[in-house]
């Protein structure tokens, strides 16, 4: 009448480690506007939400081209972070069109553990990943904007 699962653990002879205190990013650590590029909505709204609430004002889309036309039409996002895998256009080509064009602060999300078609001078982030590793991220991007203005 159904399936019946045991589970068997060796017994450990040391204790536990002591728990770590999570760490709670204070809200409104980021500014300005991101657009938000992947095609699983899911995962779009799991990740714009987690930039909401670092202070982020947060633009979403399905796809390269959607974005493309979105910052055609006018908008000029401070960051696009983007899904490498999307229908059509990949992450990877949406960076250098937008680098062809002068802007050079993107951040693409791949849930696979290879760089495969990932240029290496692109920033990456890995899924899935956490708020504090996302801010991180973001902070790279920020830092990169500023040392290319310098430069």
């Amino acid at each position: 009448m159904g399936t019946s699962i045991e589970l068997w653990l060796p017994f450990a002879n040391s204790p536990l480690p002591t728990p770590v205190a999570a760490t709670r990013l204070e809200p409104g650590t980021g500014s300005g506007q991101v657009l938000l590029v992947d095609d699983e909505e899911l995962v779009r709204g799991s990740t714009a939400e987690m930039l909401a609430e670092l202070g982020y004002d947060v633009i979403e889309c399905a796809s390269a081209e959607a974005a493309l036309k979105l910052i055609d039409e006018g908008l000029k996002p401070d960051v696009v972070v983007s899904d490498h895998l999307l229908p059509g256009m990949t992450g990877s080509d949406l960076a250098r069109t937008l680098q062809s064009r002068g802007f050079d602060s993107t951040l693409i999300i791949s849930g696979y553990a290879r760089d495969e078609g990932i240029s290496p001078d692109l920033l990456r982030l890995t899924k899935p990943f956490r708020q504090e590793e996302l801010s991180a991220a973001l902070q790279q991007v920020a830092a990169r904007k500023i040392s290319v203005q310098v430069s």
